[in-house]
């Protein structure tokens, strides 16, 4: 298709999609559920419906995360929750992210997790049941005119209602739309990764890493049972580092397992067919992939512009969370998340979650404290994601 497209018909296309897909927001309606139905990966079907204790320990398993208060039923008791609760963030298990309309189909449009804000009003526990609510927000266009696209952001909301209607939480999303005119003969190009490797980790690097994960076993840094006085909490308080990685493909497996985005065969077949100019092929089967095989197959993450697979945006972001709640404490209530994902790292990279207590206040009665959070590249500069995260103490 992109070969008898000239740019002004491109760029004509892509202007009236957008505007259309404008035209779209502010319906608000039930989320789809997963199977039942045609849909795209973009609209997030909500996977798992009902969340039980089980579901929640493999939830904390995927991330690593040895708090007694996901999996410990005599533990929980001790707490002011009464017996055990989710972590922030599991409600992935339910759906990844908030609803946006599936893609256009217009060549040379990549779409990525742009980030989300997560406001929780009252803990997942085990037993909850769930339905939800989307409604589409909209399209921004973000471009920059010294960059060669465009950059388009879609925003989504999810409003979360367990069995005894109340609501759990609200989840906006962003997805990252880059569109970037494929001209033609270029756009079946690929670009030479050739030189690109992954970093080798001595073996006193590699301690370092096995010192932080032997410290999550032992829950050194865990504030634990009690309560963080927020008296003695300071502004420029730093939160202990958490190391992750190098990650691999039992991680990635690990996380992608959990949030139950399972298709396969026929149903995996059925969400991409409509729209076939969305996926890659295969060089070896010429068979299309599903769109998360990016995670997982460096091929498939070459044909979408990077080197290697890249790491899963909201791992990233549940790992952040889980260096808050070893700070905070079990007594303590996470009330509001929010994060950016500003730069993609691979799989085989290792990253260091790091937050500082930037503001603490009383709001309704409540002593609040904001913690600005990121998430680092070892060995570079580079924040992958950023964001904050308002604690209740």
């Amino acid at each position: 298709m992109g070969d008898y497209l000239t740019k002004e018909e491109w760029t004509q296309q892509l202007e009236e999609g957008f505007q259309n897909l404008a035209k779209t927001a502010g319906k608000r309606v039930t989320a789809p559920i997963m199977g039942q139905g045609n849909f795209h990966t973009n609209e997030m079907p909500l996977c798992n419906r009902i969340i039980t204790q089980d579901m929640i320990r493999l939830f904390a398993s995927a991330l690593g995360d040895f708090n007694p208060l996901w999996v410990d039923e005599e533990y929980a008791k001790q707490t002011r929750w009464g017996g055990i609760i989710a972590p922030p963030m599991c409600e992935v298990m339910i759906a990844e992210a908030a609803s946006v309309p599936p893609p256009l189909p217009i060549p040379g449009l990549t779409y990525m997790n742009g980030g989300s804000t997560r406001k929780y009003h009252t803990p997942i526990r085990p037993g909850d049941e769930f339905r939800a609510f989307d409604t589409f927000k909209g399209v921004i266009e973000k471009s920059n005119p010294e960059k060669p696209y465009r950059l388009f952001i879609l925003t989504g909301e999810r409003e979360f209602f367990n069995q005894k209607e109340e609501q759990v939480l609200t989840v906006s999303s962003n997805i990252l739309v880059m569109a970037r005119y494929p001209e033609p003969g270029k756009e079946k190009k690929a670009r030479d990764f050739s030189d690109a490797k992954r970093h080798f980790f001595t073996d006193e690097e590699l301690a370092v890493f096995h010192k932080s994960y032997d410290e999550e076993i032992e829950g050194t840094n865990r504030f634990g049972l009690g309560k963080r006085d927020w008296d003695q909490v300071n502004i420029g308080d730093e939160i202990p580092e958490l190391y992750k990685g190098p990650y691999d493909y039992s991680d990635a497996v690990s996380f992608f397992a959990v949030t139950g985005f399972s298709m396969a065969f026929a149903k995996k077949w059925m969400t991409m067919r409509d729209n076939l100019g969305a996926f890659r092929r295969d060089s070896e089967t010429n068979e299309y992939h599903a769109a998360p095989d990016w995670h997982f197959s460096d091929e498939m993450a070459r044909k979408g512009g990077v080197p290697f697979a890249p790491i899963f945006g909201t791992h990233i972001e549940a790992s952040m969370m889980q260096a808050v709640t070893h700070w905070m404490g079990a007594d303590a209530k996470v009330v509001e998340v929010s994060s950016q994902i500003r730069q993609m790292i691979f799989m085989g990279d290792v990253f260091i979650c790091k937050g500082k207590v930037v503001d603490k206040y009383e709001e309704d009665g409540k002593k609040l404290v904001k913690i600005d959070v990121w998430a680092e590249k070892y060995g570079t500069d580079i924040v992958s994601s950023k964001g904050y995260v308002i604690v209740e103490l």
